[in-house]
């Protein structure tokens, strides 16, 4: 999956930052997938480069790399300093989701010498200061503050 700044805010990662950030009790499934994120600084530096280099074809903008549901949404509360209640319900799994979503990003590599330059970590710190900025110029013009 694709993440970051100006994401749709009811995805995973914008409402758990939106939780975070003001400081709301979280509750959600169980959080036990596995996916692959994908920074979208990285996704469009790999669409630029195919793009640039004319090649067509299937290829795979992913990380290559697995992460547990649960353990993003723990990295998002770890790095807003959450201290608040984080619901972890099994009950509210969906059926038809898939459990495990993980990319193949080597003929990418191959092809063009490409990899990810953002690890989950920095991307999600990257997330949480643009929300923070936002949230602050928003307040400062609700407040007729220019």
């Amino acid at each position: 999956y694709v993440y970051g700044e100006n994401d749709v805010p009811t995805r995973l990662i914008p409402k758990v930052f939106e939780s975070c950030l003001k400081k709301n009790k979280i509750v959600l499934n169980s959080c036990e997938s596995k996916v692959d994120y994908l920074y979208i600084n990285d996704f469009v530096e790999a669409v630029s480069l195919l793009v640039e280099n004319n090649h067509v074809g299937v290829f795979n903008i992913c990380s290559g790399k697995e992460y547990r549901v649960k353990d993003v949404v723990e990295s998002i509360k770890r790095i807003c300093r959450f201290e608040g209640e984080v619901v972890f319900d099994p009950k509210k799994d969906r059926k038809q989701v898939p459990i495990y979503i993980c990319g193949d990003n080597s003929k990418l590599k191959d092809k063009l010498s490409w990899s990810p330059k953002y690890e989950l970590s920095e991307g999600l710190s990257l997330m949480r200061d643009y929300y923070i900025r936002n949230q602050y110029y928003k307040d400062m013009f609700l407040k007729g503050i220019h």
